[in-house]
């Protein structure tokens, strides 16, 4: 009973971590198909999707998001930042910006457009130091160091994501008309958004890759087999197995 019990409980975090990672992969293409097909164009940034028809997509994935995130388990005191990105994650998705118009929301309406778009952008922040966390101290132990490269790799690449997509902001908001215009018409804070969520997910892919290749090696000659491991004989998916062999 405790063996089964053991392997179905493996089985759901695995399926819930590709679930998570392909969310993370596949949401920017679906934001940007969304957007063609319901305003022909490419929204300014990820959170402007609260403001429009993708609204149901961009908090439902958020919401996804942080609920995995919060289910994560814990090894040390710095993990409970994981637990804490994950209710950030929520607080995005609650939490407007500045974008669209009147008090089309109820934390809007309960808090006010400038201090709901405040929580919104404390909130990403706090996920986004989250994410990078996991990418650039959680996840590489124990890692490979082709597979610590990928995570180095998505976790650099989330902070100078949201670094960039900061300073764009800044610069759509107050900067010269000249740089404001540039922000807009290129769409550049949206695209530096989706590269970050795109190395959330990879990074997700490949961590659960790793977790399962090595729960697969078989053990030691004088130590039986755990009967947790054939269960796990099966495909990680095309994704990672590309990355991490």
């Amino acid at each position: 009973m405790t063996d089964k019990l053991t392997t179905e409980m493996l089985h759901a975090y695995h399926r819930c971590r590709q679930v998570l990672g392909y969310l993370g992969l596949s949401l920017p293409v679906l934001l940007i198909g969304g957007g063609w097909a319901s305003d022909l164009a490419v929204l300014p940034s990820v959170s402007d999707c609260y403001h429009s028809t993708l609204r149901d997509l961009f908090v439902g994935a958020l919401f996804a998001t942080g609920i995995v995130l919060c289910t994560q388990p814990m090894r040390c005191r710095l993990d409970r930042l994981i637990p804490l990105s994950g209710l950030a994650a929520v607080g995005v998705a609650l939490l407007p910006n500045e974008g669209g118009a009147g008090a089309d929301s109820l934390m809007r309406t309960l808090l006010g457009t400038k201090a709901a778009a405040m929580g919104h952008y404390l909130c990403a922040i706090l996920f986004l130091g989250g994410l990078a966390y996991l990418c650039l101290i959680r996840f590489p132990i124990d890692a490979a160091p082709r597979a610590r490269m990928w995570f180095q790799r998505c976790g650099w690449l989330i902070l100078c994501g949201g670094g960039l997509a900061t300073l764009a902001s800044v610069a759509k908001l107050t900067g010269p008309a000249a740089a404001r215009q540039f922000v807009i018409d290129h769409n550049v804070v949206f695209w530096i958004e989706a590269l970050g969520i795109w190395a959330f997910g990879l990074s997700w892919l490949v961590k659960d890759h790793c977790d399962m290749a090595a729960l697969r090696q078989p053990a030691p000659a004088s130590l039986p087999i755990p009967s947790v491991v054939a269960p796990f004989q099966i495909p990680m998916g095309p994704v990672a197995e590309r990355l991490v062999p």
